[in-house]
């Protein structure tokens, strides 16, 4: 038996108890929605894999990953389109969970670390259709950026190919896009969808030199694993026809990836000229894959509902695999760090971060300084360019045009213009936020049509917090505004985009405080409004006290 002390810091919905996996102890705040964390003795067994973090919030915890000497992940509520993505860090060395960010997206893709900063894509970005949106940060600064190439509606994954960033993204097609420079993306690859109504590229991994995608297009059935170099694109033709390909990972001389077709869900490697299927033991769904360089570890998920549960599998040197544990709830994620495997699983009751002990696991090194964020520019602006730029912008908002079609002239204009980046123009967005805009109601990708002054305002929020210049009229994040009480699909009250827009401006005056505090007590509100309000507060004061509402209005009271 090995003891430890792990600090646990969880999220909470309603008011339940966080029992410890390895104590009797238990933590129960009344009347909350955060389950603040204690220091709890824990007892683990080493052949068994322990519960080190419990998110009671959402059931997800997934798209695992290592960064800066920590554990990544996101809680969520995978599987729906719940417009939530809180992201955590895992410190082992202290058992310490901290919440980082919530991302403006309705899920998270897979992230990955290039030239020593962390990379996470908006799997399913609010903004709608037109843009592939990501986060970067260094472990501390956060920045909001987006690729602005080809048509996206999802970006699935990013990975580096050849020293160059890479992402893969879904929408009426798949497609590959490649960074050229640190703001500039070029379309590389598009898998057009055929017969099926929406086509994804949802992994993409380098192998033996060479970029390798994944591709997913329901009722389009064919091999679905393309190799792409400098003599173009082509389709492993003795790789099996399939809907969807998935989790690509390389160990040692293969690439391993699961292909789904109807129910079914095959284990498949390849060996760079000859595709073989693995046999997996009756009863179990292939669900991740990971490989530490030393060893490929793969997680399954039971298939009987009544007893839904994982099970971790060792890849052995005669091509099986064996079983090597059994995890409480299905998984979803996985990943290694010092000498130990962190899973991320499903459950009604919230989702969960494993540990178990291994030999072998890589070493994480400290994130080095970073020089991708610009030095804080001199608060003085060039007054007439701010003149130009609200002149300008505001002829394009009065144009009806550019709210035709989905918004996309709006959204495109607003996103590629030459001065994005620059003060002057997050001031002239500011401005513009106090015109006064006609109802007309405008077709989104939305149950009901948006109306125009809604619409707008939603995009110039949005920009303003990619911009990272301007200010948010606190009146906005109080508005009383009519939203969809499950959180699915997309939203366009521009409340939501003022409170997420305060956190990527870093705007704590003691005015948006007092509006922020005020919307996280509203109690009409749904669980993922208030998880953007928690992101914003918990950006603009540094503070990470969760969902623990009561800790919030304390801290505001002390403040006063």
């Amino acid at each position: 038996m090995i003891c430890c002390k792990l600090n646990h810091f969880v999220t909470g919905r309603q008011n339940k108890a966080l029992s410890c996996p390895c104590s009797n102890k238990t933590s129960r705040l009344a009347g909350g929605l955060f389950l603040l964390f204690q220091l709890l003795p824990v007892i683990v067994f080493a052949d068994e894999p322990h519960r080190v973090a419990h998110f009671p919030s959402w059931p997800g915890v997934s798209q695992l990953i290592t960064y800066d000497q920590r554990v990544w992940l996101v809680n969520s509520q995978p599987y729906k389109d719940t417009n939530v993505a809180d992201v955590y860090s895992y410190a082992p060395s202290a058992g310490r969970l901290s919440y980082e960010r919530s991302l403006f997206s309705q899920d998270a893709g897979n992230p990955v670390v290039y030239q020593g900063l962390l990379y996470w894509p908006f799997e399913d970005p609010r903004r709608s259709a037109g843009a592939g949106e990501f986060a970067v940060t260094d472990g501390r600064v956060w920045q909001w950026n987006s690729m602005q190439s080809g048509s996206v509606m999802h970006v699935h994954a990013m990975n580096v190919c050849d020293n160059q960033l890479v992402a893969v993204t879904g929408s009426w097609t798949g497609q590959l896009h490649r960074q050229t420079g640190k703001k500039d993306w070029q379309l590389q690859y598009d898998y057009p969808s055929g017969a099926a109504p929406f086509s994804r590229l949802v992994n993409v991994t380098e192998y033996n030199g060479e970029c390798f995608v994944a591709a997913s297009a329901n009722g389009k059935v064919e091999p679905k694993l393309f190799r792409i170099d400098s003599d173009g694109t082509s389709a492993l033709q003795d790789w099996p026809s399939s809907d969807r390909v998935d989790s690509l990972t390389v160990h040692r001389d293969k690439l391993f990836a699961f292909a789904d077709t109807g129910g079914s869900r095959q284990l498949l490697e390849f060996d760079g000229s000859s595709t073989s299927s693995l046999t997996i033991e009756q009863g179990h769904r292939p669900a991740a894959l990971h490989s530490n360089g030393e060893n490929l570890w793969l997680l399954t998920r039971s298939s009987d509902e009544n007893n839904a549960r994982g099970r971790l599998w060792l890849y052995t040197d005669d091509g099986a695999f064996e079983s090597v544990a059994t995890i409480k709830h299905p998984p979803i994620s996985i990943t290694s760090y010092a000498n130990a495997l962190y899973i991320g699983t499903y459950h009604h009751s919230g989702g969960g971060l494993w540990r178990y002990e291994i030999d072998g696991a890589e070493a994480v090194a400290n994130a080095d300084t970073k020089t991708y964020f610009a030095s804080p520019v001199s608060l003085t602006s060039d007054n007439k360019l701010t003149e130009m730029l609200y002149d300008e912008l505001h002829a394009l908002l009065r144009d009806p045009a550019s709210t035709e079609n989905y918004a996309r002239i709006l959204r495109r204009s607003l996103a590629n213009h030459p001065q994005a980046e620059k003060p002057e123009f997050g001031q002239a967005i500011t401005r513009l936020l106090g015109v006064e805009f006609d109802s007309t109601l405008i077709p989104m990708f939305t149950r009901d049509p948006v109306p125009k002054v809604k619409l707008i305002r939603w995009y110039l929020l949005t920009t303003l917090a990619i911009n990272g210049y301007g200010r948010v009229d606190p009146a906005l994040i109080v508005a009383q505004d009519k939203l969809d009480s499950t959180g699915s699909g997309k939203q366009f009250e521009p409340s939501v985009a003022a409170i997420a827009a305060t956190g990527w401006l870093n705007q704590n005056d003691p005015q948006t405080l007092k509006a922020l505090i005020s919307r996280l007590n509203r109690s009409s509100d749904p669980l993922w409004v208030k998880a953007d309000v928690i992101g914003a507060l918990s950006a603009v004061t540094g503070k990470s006290y969760g969902y623990d509402i009561a800790m919030w209005n304390r801290w505001w009271k002390n403040q006063l």
